[in-house]
């Protein structure tokens, strides 16, 4: 039994060493990359089909998708959040709404700043200062910068 054990433990330190060395690959290309690619998925307010792409250039620069979000009713639109770290406030981004196909675009600014998730929420016309809807997509960045 206790060599068993001994050969889990093996097989474990094993597993956790080859994470981390993908980590340090992936932190690696993402640097060298001239995009990078993120993915957003639905939260329990939004619907299981939803989803939105997020592409960052190396400048910081870059645009979201979102498709499969639900219709927006007048004076409606879908908002940016861009969460620094989970123990601060989400700041505020670009606004937008869905066209004929049911697709969304926005722009996101090369000054944004590092944040570590985005999340997608329905908020009045205007856009607001802090997410008064619900959260229909979040996704991890990494600590991505905007």
């Amino acid at each position: 039994l206790g060599a068993w054990a001994l050969s889990l433990r093996g097989d474990l330190d094993a597993a956790e060493n080859r994470v981390a060395e993908l980590t340090q690959e992936r932190d690696e290309i993402r640097r060298a990359a001239t995009a990078t690619v993120y993915e957003l998925a639905p939260t329990a307010d939004g619907p299981t089909e939803a989803s939105a792409t997020l592409y960052l250039t190396a400048t910081g620069s870059g645009v979201i998708e979102a498709a499969n979000l639900p219709p927006l009713d007048d004076g409606r639109v879908y908002q940016l959040w861009f969460h620094p770290s989970a123990d601060d406030a989400p700041l505020p981004g670009a606004t937008f709404t869905l066209d004929d196909d049911g697709l969304g675009f926005a722009l996101i600014a090369a000054d944004t700043g590092t944040f570590e998730t985005i999340s997608i929420s329905r908020e009045p016309e205007g856009g607001s200062e802090a997410p008064t809807g619900p959260t229909m997509l979040t996704g991890d960045t990494a600590g991505a910068r905007g």
